[in-house]
C-alpha cells in the first residue's frame, strides 16, 4: 500500500481485523449448516472445500496482474465486492450445488484483496506485527459475535446461549450480517487507502514467460533444491487437511454442538498466533529449516491420528492445538525457504508455478480425503491423510541432500 499506510498500520489494521470479523463469524459454522440442513456429504463437502483452495491458489497470477494494471486499491475493493456477494448468496443457498461456486466466490475474492493488502505490508516487520495482532483479534472474536447472532435469531434476545437448537433461519441470518463488516472494510479501503501514481506494466518478458507454462515447469524443475523441496511441500499439502474439513468431522461424525464448534475455533486461531514468526524463528534459529519441517510434519500427522482417536468433541482441544501449530510453523517456513532457494532474478515468476503447483495439491486434498470418508470411513479417511503428510518426511530428507548448505 502507500507510504502513509505504512507509517499508520491503523487503517489497513483495521479494516483486516473488520474483514477477518465478518469471516470467523459464520466460517467454523457453515460445516455445520453444511451437514444439517443441506444434507451435504463428505464427498460433496470435500470437493466444495477443494474447489475453494484452488480458485485461491490459481488466481495469484491473476490478482498481480490486476494490481499492476488497475491499481492495488481498486483491486483489494474488488475482492471485497466478491466476498460480499458470496457472503450475501449463501442464505439462498440450497444444497451443495449452490454453495460450490458461492465458497469459490469467496476465495476469488480473498484472492484479489489478500495479495495486495497483506503482501505489501508483510515488508514491514513493524506494521505486519501489528496488523498480524489486530487481525487475530477480529477472528477471536468472529466466532462469538456469530454465537450472539445465532442467539438473537433463534431465542430472539440478546445474549449467547449455546443450545444446540439454532434454527436454520437464524443461520442464513447469520450469512448476512456476516457481509457487514467486509462492507465496512471495502469502505475503509475506498476512503482512506491511497496508492501511487499509475499503475506499471508487467515486462514483455514476464508475459511471455506467463503464456509459456511449458517453458516455465521446465525451468522450475532444473532447480533440483527447489524442485525437491516442493515435492515434500505438495505431498504434505496432499495430507494436510483444512480446518473446514475437521470442523466438518466434529459436527457430522462427533455430534458436536456450535459453542463446542465455537471454542475449538478459538482455541486453533490462539494457538497459530501464539506459535506464529517469533517462536518459529526461534525454532529455526536452533534447529535450520528442514528439521523445524520435520517437526511441522509430524505435528500433522500426529494431529490427524488424535482426531480418530477422540469419542467426544471437546476430546479435538489437543488436535487442533497440535494442528494450530502445525500450520503455523509451516507457512513460516515454506515462506522463508522458497525465498532462500528461488533465484532472485526469476522470483516472481517461480513463485507463481510454485502457487499453481500448490493449488493442485491444495484442491485434491480436501478431495481424496471426502471421498474416502464417504466410500469407507472418516478414520479411514484421516488415517490415510497422516500417513500421506508422514510420506513427505522421506521426500524432506531427500531434498536437503540438495540443498546448498550441503555443498
Amino acid at each position: 500500500m502507500s507510504k502513509t499506510d505504512k507509517k499508520n498500520p491503523l487503517t489497513p489494521s483495521i479494516t483486516s481485523a473488520s474483514h477477518e470479523l465478518g469471516e470467523h463469524m459464520y466460517a467454523h459454522f457453515l460445516p455445520f449448516f453444511a451437514a444439517t440442513f443441506l444434507n451435504i456429504t463428505a464427498a460433496q463437502y470435500g470437493l466444495i472445500e477443494g474447489f475453494a483452495l484452488g480458485c485461491y491458489h490459481f488466481l495469484r497470477s491473476v490478482a498481480e496482474t490486476l494490481a499492476k494494471k488497475i491499481s492495488p486499491k481498486i483491486t483489494v475493493i474488488i475482492g471485497y465486492l466478491l466476498v460480499i456477494l458470496a457472503r450475501l448468496g449463501l442464505p439462498l443457498a440450497q444444497g451443495w450445488l449452490f454453495l460450490l461456486p458461492l465458497r469459490g466466490l469467496r476465495q476469488t475474492g480473498q484472492r484479489l484483496a489478500g495479495s495486495t493488502q497483506k503482501d505489501s505490508l508483510a515488508r514491514h516487520q513493524t506494521v505486519f506485527t501489528i496488523l498480524r495482532t489486530v487481525t487475530t483479534a477480529g477472528m477471536l472474536l468472529g466466532p462469538i459475535v456469530g454465537l450472539f447472532v445465532l442467539t438473537l435469531g433463534t431465542h430472539g434476545q440478546l445474549g449467547i446461549n449455546l443450545s444446540e437448537d439454532f434454527s436454520e433461519t437464524s443461520f442464513r441470518w447469520l450469512f448476512m450480517w456476516a457481509a457487514l463488516p467486509t462492507i465496512f472494510s471495502a469502505w475503509l479501503v475506498w476512503k482512506f487507502f491511497q496508492t501511487p501514481g499509475k499503475a506499471t506494466k508487467a515486462s514483455t518478458s514476464d508475459v511471455r514467460m506467463d503464456i509459456n507454462f511449458h517453458a516455465n515447469v521446465q525451468s522450475y524443475v532444473a532447480q533440483k533444491p527447489l524442485f525437491y523441496m516442493t515435492l515434500s511441500y505438495l505431498t504434505l499439502t496432499l495430507g494436510a487437511v483444512p480446518l473446514p474439513m475437521i470442523m466438518f468431522y466434529l459436527y457430522k461424525e462427533l455430534n458436536g454442538s456450535i459453542g463446542q464448534g465455537a471454542f475449538l475455533a478459538i482455541v486453533y486461531i490462539l494457538t497459530h498466533f501464539l506459535v506464529g514468526r517469533s517462536p518459529t524463528g526461534w525454532l529455526v534459529k536452533r534447529l535450520g529449516h528442514y528439521l523445524t519441517q520435520f517437526i511441522a510434519t509430524i505435528l500433522c500427522a500426529v494431529a490427524l491420528l488424535s482426531v480418530i482417536l477422540v469419542s467426544q468433541p471437546l476430546g479435538l482441544i489437543i488436535p487442533l492445538i497440535l494442528y494450530g501449530a502445525f500450520e503455523a510453523i509451516w507457512s513460516t517456513v515454506r515462506r522463508d525457504v522458497l525465498t532462500d532457494l528461488i533465484p532472485a532474478q526469476s522470483r516472481d515468476q517461480m513463485q507463481k508455478t510454485f502457487s499453481l503447483f500448490y493449488g493442485l495439491a491444495a484442491l485434491l486434498s480436501p478431495i481424496i480425503l471426502g471421498i474416502c470418508w464417504q466410500v469407507f470411513s472418516a478414520k479411514f479417511a484421516f488415517i490415510l491423510a497422516a500417513i500421506i503428510s508422514a510420506l513427505s518426511i522421506i521426500i524432506l530428507n531427500y531434498a536437503q541432500k540438495f540443498s546448498p548448505q550441503n555443498k
